[in-house]
C-alpha cells in the first residue's frame, strides 16, 4: 500500500501515522515483555511492574527519612480536646441563661418553649 493511498484510506497525516505506528510497535514489544514474564516456568510469582517497585522503594525511604514529631500530634489532640470543651461551656452557658429567666419569672410557665402539659 503506498503512502498515497494509505492518507486517503484512514485519513490521517503523516506525522500522525508515524505516531500510530510507534504505539502500535510499544504495545507489542510490551505485550511480548509481559508474556515473557508470564510464561515463565522458573518464576515462582506473578510479574510486578517496575514502576509500582520503584514506587514502594520511595515509600520506604520516605518512611525512614520523615521523623514523627510531637508537635502536629500535640496540635490536632488540644484542637479536638479544645473545640470539644468550647461546645460544653457554650450548651451549659445557655442551658443556664434559660433556666435563670424561669426561676426568676421571667417567662412565664405559658410561654415556654416545653412544657409537661
Amino acid at each position: 500500500m503506498s503512502s498515497s493511498s494509505f492518507k486517503e484510506l484512514f485519513d490521517v497525516s503523516p506525522k500522525q501515522r508515524e505516531i500510530i505506528q510507534w504505539r502500535d510497535a510499544r504495545r507489542k514489544e510490551l505485550r511480548q515483555k509481559y508474556l515473557k514474564e508470564i510464561h515463565n516456568p522458573m518464576k515462582q510469582t506473578m510479574p510486578v511492574e517496575s514502576a509500582v517497585m520503584r514506587l514502594n522503594g520511595l515509600r520506604l525511604q520516605h518512611e525512614y527519612i520523615t521523623r514523627v514529631r510531637l508537635y502536629p500530634h500535640l496540635t490536632s489532640a488540644f484542637m479536638l480536646i479544645g473545640s470539644m470543651f468550647a461546645g460544653v461551656l457554650l450548651l451549659t452557658k445557655l442551658k443556664d441563661d434559660n433556666e435563670h429567666l424561669y426561676r426568676t419569672g421571667q417567662i412565664s410557665y405559658a410561654d415556654r418553649e416545653f412544657k409537661f402539659s
